[in-house]
């Protein structure tokens, strides 16, 4: 098919800023109300938040836990009706809610178990269905995949109905239509785990569910407005480099395309996937780390790829130093611009992350 032309975006700002971590990332931006951007990780050694003006990088305003322990992360992050921002993670063995006012104030942060017994409990990512009802996954309730909160007080992180277990470690939640879900994550399949992605209806029936015993894990899962489901990640090694994947899904789960990028010693990793231009477009953005010639460099990758599976373009970010550079994250905004967040080592052990947006 003939791809339209799109412009080659560049580079309209970047937020850098020092971690000196490793093991400190961004790890979910929300693209609030008003236009700008909210991303929440951990860094300063400490789980924190940040909101820059989406046109400019400026910082508004950042909060970081009082908590400097290493347990407590922020990962996943959602605004609500009233403008206020939900942030989920975990602290040690127990998922973390907590409610942000717009000017990233702490309102309250909750912690809960509902199975301190079984395993650890955590939140991967949230979504408000425009059904009205937040859903949550990651681990909850020993192995709860997903859950509702109680939509009228959030507050309470009430769950009046556990959703059957489909995929048991879930990563992402996207909408599908106006009566169903999209999750992303983990399958068991027997005593081995594949990545996978279900639809599920607001009610909580499981619509289909597409299982890839090739794939390792599911990071990132969208759906177009044509009605493709798009899901990202590593592929399964089985004792080699793991390259990249991006797969679409028709409306009855069953794949209708795929490509695979990545070559040489490494691993190259898909991380995140989310609809262009929401609203006007049927194409998705992908970000993550690709390895693409032996003996690296690892370098940062977003790509605008069509419903059908066409790269329509790519831009590269750092070539990697010591560690694989990488984007994380990525969110769409409603004119064809876009940002990506994520992590470039400037030395070994010594990093930035960073928050950068791009347009045409």
């Amino acid at each position: 098919m003939t791809v339209p032309a799109l412009a080659q975006p560049t580079q309209t700002w970047i937020y850098a800023f020092d971690v000196y971590y490793v093991f400190q990332d961004i790890y979910d931006l929300a693209i609030t109300s008003d236009g700008n951007v909210v991303a929440v990780g951990r860094w300063d050694d400490r789980a924190s938040a940040v909101k820059l003006d989406s046109d400019t990088g400026q910082v508004l305003w950042e909060y970081h836990t009082n908590d400097n322990d290493s347990q407590l992360n922020c990962v996943s992050s959602v605004e609500d009706g009233s403008g206020d921002m939900l942030i989920g993670g975990w602290k040690n063995e127990d998922a973390l809610l907590a409610r942000l006012s717009a000017q990233g104030e702490l309102i309250w942060m909750r912690l809960f178990n509902p199975s301190p017994t079984l395993n650890p409990d955590w939140i991967s990512d949230m979504l408000i269905h425009p059904s009205g009802n937040i859903y949550l996954c990651g681990l909850l309730s020993g192995q709860k995949t997903y859950a509702w909160l109680r939509a009228d007080d959030p507050s309470q992180h009430q769950v009046y109905r556990n959703l059957p277990v489909v995929i048991p470690r879930g990563r992402r939640l996207e909408v599908a239509s106006p009566s169903s879900f999209l999750i992303g994550g983990d399958i068991w399949s027997g005593t081995t785990l594949y990545g996978g992605v279900a639809q599920v209806s607001t009610s909580g029936e499981v619509e289909w569910i597409h299982q890839a015993p090739d794939v390792n894990y599911t990071y990132g899962v969208a759906r177009t407005q044509d009605a493709i489901t798009v899901f990202v990640g590593p592929m399964s090694d089985f004792g080699e480099p793991v390259r990249a994947f991006i797969r679409g899904l028709d409306g009855q789960g069953n794949q209708v395309w795929g490509l695979e990028h990545g070559v040489g010693d490494d691993n190259s990793v898909y991380h995140d996937v989310c609809p262009a231009n929401p609203g006007g477009s049927n194409d998705v953005y992908v970000v993550g780390n690709l390895y693409e010639q032996n003996g690296g460099p690892s370098r940062q990758v977003l790509r605008r790829i069509s419903s059908s599976g066409d790269i329509i373009w790519t831009v590269y970010g750092t070539d990697g130093i010591s560690y694989h550079n990488e984007w994380r994250v990525v969110k769409a905004l409603n004119n064809d611009g876009v940002i990506v967040a994520g992590k470039r080592f400037v030395a070994h052990n010594e990093a930035d992350l960073v928050i950068e947006r791009y347009d045409p």
